[in-house]
C-alpha cells in the first residue's frame, strides 16, 4: 500500500504565558482559506513545563507539529473513501505525536491523548471536505 502521508518539516514553539492552550478556531478558519481542497492539516499538540528555580518562576512552552494527509485519490462522495480518508487521519496522527513525545519526552499530554486530540481536530476538517464533496 502507497502510503498518501506528506509530513510538515516546521516544527513550532511558541511560548505562551498560563497552562493552557489558545483557542485554534480563528487560526484554523484562516488557514483553510488558503490550504489546498484535498488536504488535511493533522495538528499535534505539547506542551512543556519548564521552572527556573533560583528565581522561582516557570515557563509554559506550546509544542506543535503538523503533518498533511493528501486525499486527492479519494472521492468523499463514497463511504469507503471516507473510511480509508479516517484511517489515513488516524495513521498520522499517531506517527506526528509519537514523534513529538521521542523529540519532548517529558512533555505533555500523553501520546494516546495528543492522538485522540489530533484526530479530533483534524475530523472537523474531514467532515468539512465531506460536506464539500456531497454539495459538488
Amino acid at each position: 500500500m502507497v502510503k498518501r502521508i506528506m509530513v510538515s518539516a516546521a516544527l513550532g514553539a511558541a511560548l505562551v504565558m498560563g497552562a493552557s492552550m489558545p483557542p485554534a478556531a480563528a487560526d484554523d478558519e484562516a488557514e483553510a482559506s488558503v490550504r489546498p481542497i484535498d488536504e488535511i492539516v493533522v495538528v499535534a499538540p505539547r506542551i512543556r513545563q519548564e521552572h527556573d528555580r533560583r528565581v522561582g518562576t516557570s515557563r509554559v512552552t506550546t509544542i506543535s507539529r503538523d503533518i498533511r494527509v493528501d486525499f486527492s485519490d479519494l472521492d468523499l462522495k463514497r463511504t469507503t473513501d471516507l473510511y480509508l480518508l479516517e484511517e489515513r487521519v488516524n495513521e498520522a496522527a499517531q506517527e506526528v505525536c509519537e514523534d513529538l513525545a521521542e523529540i519532548f519526552p517529558d512533555a505533555q499530554p500523553s501520546v494516546e491523548v495528543c492522538i485522540r486530540r489530533a484526530v479530533e481536530d483534524a475530523m472537523v476538517q474531514v467532515r468539512a471536505a465531506a460536506r464539500r464533496a456531497v454539495a459538488s
